[in-house]
């Protein structure tokens, strides 16, 4: 075997594993990927238990949005604060998992409910005069995305006192 053979033999080697390396890399990038999507789906998910459970730890909170869902022009203000502390919240959540799910780290089934947690509260006597205001306040994104949904949905969606009754104020 000359010195020839030998170096087509290097660099035959040589390439086989520069295309070994980038197979390996590019499944790193992959597996990364799929673990950033994790994080960001528990993440979004965490944050959504703690919203759920704040009415339930609290009962002025509680009694504040119940009487916001409402009526909420006639509130006064800290049940008004209160309510709208809770439900920016979940407009917060709503908006990052628009953005999160633009770039795939959420998936479809969570993002829209999400979604439905917003439009519901909105779809509430009280809740559609909070977003009245909140609409000026928030980003354009997601307030544009929850008012056209609003507008392609229109009264399909059910208000959330009628998703938890235990929300409802009966006459």
């Amino acid at each position: 075997m000359n010195w020839e053979a030998v170096g087509a033999i290097g660099e035959l080697a040589g390439g086989v594993i520069v295309v070994a390396s980038l197979i390996f890399v590019g499944y790193q990038l992959r597996q990364t990927s799929m673990i950033e999507r994790a994080k960001a789906q528990r993440d979004l998910l965490l944050q959504a238990r703690a919203w759920i459970a704040m009415p339930s730890r609290d009962k002025e909170r509680f009694d504040a949005i119940r009487t916001c869902l409402q009526d909420y022009d006639s509130a006064d203000d800290w049940d008004r604060e209160q309510f709208s502390s809770w439900a920016f919240d979940v407009l917060l959540l709503l908006e990052s998992a628009l953005y999160t799910r633009k770039e795939g780290f959420v998936h479809d089934g969570s993002f829209e409910r999400f979604e439905q947690l917003v439009l519901s509260i909105i779809r509430t006597p009280g809740g559609g005069h909070w977003w009245a205001n909140a609409y000026n306040v928030i980003g354009t994104d997601v307030g544009e995305h929850v008012k056209g949904r609003l507008d392609e949905l229109g009264e399909t969606v059910m208000p959330w006192t009628k998703l938890l009754p235990q929300f409802e104020i009966e006459d």
